[in-house]
């Protein structure tokens, strides 16, 4: 990152020499990225944070199951070990009465059973928001199943999870684990 702290501090979207160097380095992190997760570099989106894609993924659900399927207070499942960048914001959102949520328990192992999520599931969910690998206990969770059980529970139904705990320490495959966040 130095360079880009001294050297290089052009707006990579921009068209003058200073950006070049820049816009270089943002997308050959983005097929680095791609390759590591093994999806096409237009898939992959760069944000300033974590928590700020996470929140992002569940505004973005709840507004398309509003403005889309006209649910006008949707449902989001979650499990109950969930990060906090998903847990306080559903906590936050659900105060303000824009959605509600379900926080699944996990078993001894902090793993998630893919039928309690579907279990969970009603037709106002827009989101299940799973993470892949637990920052805490390490538990990792089977998205793919719990990706199908919720789709078997209820077709509109979005798959979200944040693989930022698993990345470069265990293979992440995005198209195997089936979200769509």
């Amino acid at each position: 990152m130095e360079p880009f702290l001294w050297e290089h501090f052009g707006n990579p979207s921009s068209g003058h020499a200073f950006a070049r160097p820049c816009k270089t380095a943002i997308d050959t992190a983005r097929v680095q990225v791609a390759d590591m997760l093994g999806c096409d570099a237009s898939e992959v989106m760069f944000t300033s944070s974590g928590s700020e894609s996470d929140n992002h993924a569940v505004a973005s659900a709840v507004q398309h199951a509003v403005d889309a399927r006209g649910v006008p207070v949707p449902h989001v499942v979650t499990c109950a070990i969930e990060h906090p960048a998903i847990l306080e914001y559903l906590i936050a959102e659900a105060a303000a009465g824009r959605l509600t949520y379900t926080a699944v328990g996990v078993d001894a192992a902090g793993v998630v059973d893919p039928a309690h999520v579907a279990a969970a599931v009603t037709p106002d969910t827009c989101l299940v928001s799973i993470m892949h690998a637990n920052n805490e206990v390490g538990a990792v969770q089977p998205v793919a199943a719990v990706a199908a059980a919720a789709r078997a529970a209820n077709p509109h139904v979005l798959i979200h999870t944040d693989a930022a705990q698993s990345c470069g320490k265990i293979p992440v495959k995005l198209h195997a684990s089936n979200p769509d966040h």
